[in-house]
């Protein structure tokens, strides 16, 4: 027999994974919530200096791994040239990944996905931060678009 009893004690999570739904994670405050990885990172911040000057323009090549001597990259909209910080950030989660996948997916991922998005709308400027989705690209996010407005068409 089912109850629809308020409370409720034992295995309580988001689907099969073991923390709250998203909907609770964007709720929370972050003060609220400790995040699940903690890193100290050793990598300075760096930012894209925007004069335009040869002083400028050498400190933000030294950002990328691309070989700027020998190439001239103009295709970031297909796959983009990622800055030598960022690598080291995607090395970084994936030795987190790959040390516990179980945990890492069943704990850890859906927080700091929360987290970021969060960190995003701040940075934009969107008060409702449950409104925005991350995507691969943003060849995903114009198909996604033509997508509903097919479908609302046809609707």
């Amino acid at each position: 027999m089912f109850s629809s009893s308020a409370s409720s004690s034992g295995y309580e999570a988001f689907g099969s994974f073991h923390t709250p739904s998203t909907s609770s994670l964007f709720g929370q405050d972050d003060a609220e919530s400790d995040p699940p990885v903690v890193w100290e990172s050793n990598v300075a911040s760096q930012r894209l200096q925007l004069q335009t000057n040869s002083v400028a323009d050498a400190s933000n090549r030294s950002l990328f791994a691309l070989n700027l001597q020998k190439w001239t990259y103009l295709n970031h909209g297909a796959f983009g040239a990622p800055t030598k910080v960022a690598i080291e950030a995607a090395a970084r989660w994936r030795a987190q990944a790959d040390a516990q996948p179980l945990n890492f997916n069943d704990r850890e991922l859906f927080p700091l996905v929360v987290r970021a998005i969060k960190a995003f709308a701040g940075f934009v400027g969107v008060s409702k931060p449950e409104t925005l989705v991350l995507l691969p690209n943003a060849s995903a996010g114009l198909h996604s678009v033509r997508r509903c407005k097919e479908d609302a068409a046809s609707d």
